[in-house]
This record gives structure tokens, sequence and C-alpha cells, in this order.
């Protein structure tokens, strides 16, 4: 699946359909180099979900990112970082 300017566009608009394209392009990239940073199922799917929430809220400022791979991709690794210092901060039970 190809990610079109189009669809960024419709994005700010505030198209939900596109958005649910821009989620299928980049979900399972995003799981997997999560995965491979956490190391479990649940946290890093949380992580996804956060990402795209984080993606939805600053939907406006879409149309001036040159590079859309590195911009979601700093802010997986930004989002994984968080999760795994709030983990290291909790007490084991």
């Amino acid at each position: 699946m190809r990610l079109e300017n189009d669809d960024i566009r419709k994005i700010v608009n505030g198209d939900e359909f596109a958005f649910n394209r821009f989620m299928e392009h980049y979900s399972s990239r995003l799981y997997h180099y999560v995965y491979a940073l956490i190391g479990q199922k649940e946290p890093s799917e949380e992580v996804v979900s956060d990402v795209f929430f984080e993606v939805w809220k600053n939907r406006r400022t879409l149309a001036g990112i040159e590079n859309m791979n590195a911009w979601i991709q700093t802010i997986t690794y930004r989002k994984a970082l968080s999760y795994l210092s709030k983990e290291k901060g909790k007490p084991d039970l």
C-alpha cells in the first residue's frame, strides 16, 4: 500500500478514512520496531496506539513534514523510551 500526498491533505482536514489508510500503512512496521525495543506484545500495541493518537492530535502539521517516515519513527522511538522509563520506575511486584 502506498500513502499518497492527497491522503495527507485529507488527514489534515480531518478525514478519518484517510487516517485509517495512514495507520494501515505504518502500523505493522511501527509495531515491530516498538516490540524490538520493549519486547512485550501488549505494551508495544499501546505505544503504537499512542503514536497514532499523537499524529491525529497534530494532524494539522502533517502537510509541512518533509520526511514522514523519519517523523513518525522519531515519535515512536520517543513514546517507546517514555514507556520504558515509566516501567523502570515502577516497583517489582
